[in-house]
């Protein structure tokens, strides 16, 4: 889609999409944490392609259609971060099997079988936490043992690109795609992070699950796909918090010019003006960080580590912003904007806590 006029009415009717069948049921799914609610959301954009956006461009294309993926996942996140990390996690994955050719990218091509049927999922390591996942050589090919961290998309996928570390080096990895209806595995409970509840996130546990030897991508080839699709992650992250907080900026700025207080709406204090000038110009910056790693010839996945904190540390501090101006009401479920704190919060820890991941990103 490299047209930009197509570019654009895409995103159009992504919003329409997102007004029509995220928004009126987005509340109540949080609530009650509803993953059907999702799957609903996922099949009815398969119309729109929305699941094959990623598909792979021409290099002379390549970061304008990930800059759309990244536009793509701000819209939906204006309605639901929670439903815009179901996209975030499959994208990602997505890219690692286009990247790795072969077998692998061939799960992308329909064929005889529908391959979106089910959003992917993908799981990176966590050098916070002693590497869990471990790789066996098997009579057919290879066993896959252990259990990921926390994923989003964990209870609605049926394969997942998993990174396995070798042994204690987090930084090599193997790269297996998982069948996830195969012998062996499990998905663990709901872990119910404050937000994102119509996502839950899980752990996948593997108990010696077979791996066939054309799903499997050896470290020297996976390494630098994991740290370019680690670095897409965080930046399709940056993207849906820039998303949540232009929502949390638009019902701030409503609820300011409808509230009337002390003679005058309340946006005509002073005091106001500075604090909903201060949430433009955050979202401001998380919308430039997000194309900045989309402008350049090359993709930097360091850049998308630093984009990643700056924006979900922006959209928390424009959300509570935004239930600040609130007042009470800010606390109300039906008014969405604590939903839109919780979100917040958590896409923080999406990939790493965002304290770690900035301790992590300097060498001694």
């Amino acid at each position: 889609m490299s047209n930009t006029a197509g570019q654009k009415e895409f995103l159009a009717e992504l919003g329409r999409f997102a007004r029509r069948e995220i928004e009126p049921g987005m509340l109540e799914a949080d609530a009650a944490r509803d993953m059907n609610w999702l799957a609903r959301v996922w099949g009815k954009s398969r119309r729109l392609d929305l699941p094959g956006l990623f598909a792979s461009p021409s290099p002379q294309e390549e970061g304008a259609t990930r800059l759309l993926c990244a536009r793509a996942l701000e819209a939906l996140a204006a309605s639901c971060p929670g439903a815009a990390c179901l996209y975030a996690f499959h994208f990602a994955a997505a890219h690692v099997l286009d990247r790795a050719g072969g077998p692998l990218a061939g799960h992308l091509q329909a064929g005889g079988n529908d391959p979106f049927r089910a959003p992917l999922v993908v799981s990176f390591p966590d050098p916070s936490r002693d590497a869990d996942l471990r790789l066996a050589a098997a009579k057919d090919g290879y066993t896959l043992s252990g259990e990921t961290n926390l994923l989003g998309n964990a209870h609605l996928a049926h394969s997942a690109v998993i990174f396995v570390p070798e042994g204690d080096r987090p930084d090599q990895c193997s790269c297996v795609l998982a069948d996830l209806g195969a012998a062996g595995v499990s998905r663990g409970p709901d872990a119910r992070l404050p937000g994102l509840c119509a996502n839950p996130f899980s752990r996948i546990r593997f108990d010696e699950t077979a791996v066939s030897a054309p799903c499997l991508l050896p470290p020297d080839r996976a390494e630098g796909i994991m740290q370019e699709a680690r670095g897409l992650f965080f930046a399709f992250t940056a993207a849906t918090a820039a998303g949540c907080a232009a929502r949390a900026l638009e019902k701030a700025d409503a609820y300011a010019r409808s509230r009337y207080q002390f003679g005058k709406n309340i946006i005509g204090h002073s005091e106001m003006k500075r604090m909903l000038a201060k949430m433009r110009m955050r979202l401001f910056l998380a919308r430039s960080a997000v194309s900045a790693l989309f402008s350049g010839p090359l993709f930097h996945p360091e850049e998308a580590l630093y984009a990643k904190v700056f924006s979900t540390d922006a959209a928390l501090a424009t959300a509570t912003d935004a239930v600040q101006i609130h007042g009470g009401y800010g606390y109300m479920h039906e008014y969405g904007v604590e939903k839109i704190m919780r979100d917040a919060k958590t896409l923080q820890l999406l990939g790493g806590p965002n304290p770690h991941l900035l301790a992590g990103s300097v060498k001694e």
